[in-house]
């Protein structure tokens, strides 16, 4: 009788994990797209995107510009002057509600934001970037190529030694480099509107 009442046990133990695991996925924010994320206002979504650009209000709170190609949003972070790591060019996966204040944007807690691995391992050629620069805005990415002009906050790189392909870089920091010098740079790539082309602003060089 005692081993026939803990089978059943058992299985209603069993029967009572299965079923959390299931409610678990179906309460699962769904990923929307960030272009769409207006179709869900009052929703709580996940997004993903590359941080372009980060904040921080005199409260302690944080607005961060996600960016996924063409599209970006906004991303108001409650209290996050506690444990805020994230920097330009990191790919972050956010859980949050959608809302409007003048413009749609999402509310959430630093705790809901998961930072994605990182793609800055993964080397790319100018004319890579000069093909789909879309795909690479606010990706932090290595770039390699040759210093073909050099000046004292910015650098181009192309392709080869001849100068074929150019890539404008921003130096955030001082760096002894030459030009012909073959070079590895870690960054992310963003658009200057007012010059109208596209930039890469220099984290880091690799030799």
């Amino acid at each position: 009788m005692i081993d026939c009442v803990s089978k059943i046990a058992i299985i209603f133990s069993v029967i009572g994990v299965i079923c959390m695991y299931f409610i678990s996925i179906l309460s699962f924010p769904p990923l929307v797209p960030l272009g769409e994320v207006h179709i869900h206002e009052g929703s709580v979504v996940r997004v993903r995107g590359f941080v372009d650009d980060i904040g921080i209000t005199r409260a302690g709170n944080a607005i961060l510009t996600l960016v996924n190609c063409s599209d970006s949003i906004k991303i108001f972070v409650y209290d996050a002057k506690r444990s805020f790591d994230l920097r330009r060019g990191d790919e972050v996966e956010v859980e949050g509600t959608v809302v409007f204040r003048g413009d749609y944007e999402i509310s959430t807690t630093i705790e809901r934001i998961r930072r994605v691995e990182e793609s800055a391992c993964i080397v790319f050629s100018v004319s890579q970037i000069a093909s789909e620069p879309l795909k690479f805005m606010g990706r932090r990415i290595r770039v390699s190529g040759f210093v073909c002009r050099l000046y004292k906050r910015v650098l181009y790189l192309c392709d080869n030694s001849s100068g074929v392909g150019m890539l404008r870089v921003i130096k955030q920091e001082e760096k002894e480099i030459s030009v012909g010098e073959r070079v590895d740079v870690e960054g992310y790539l963003t658009y200057d509107p007012e010059g109208m082309r596209y930039e890469f602003i220099a984290t880091s060089f690799v030799r």
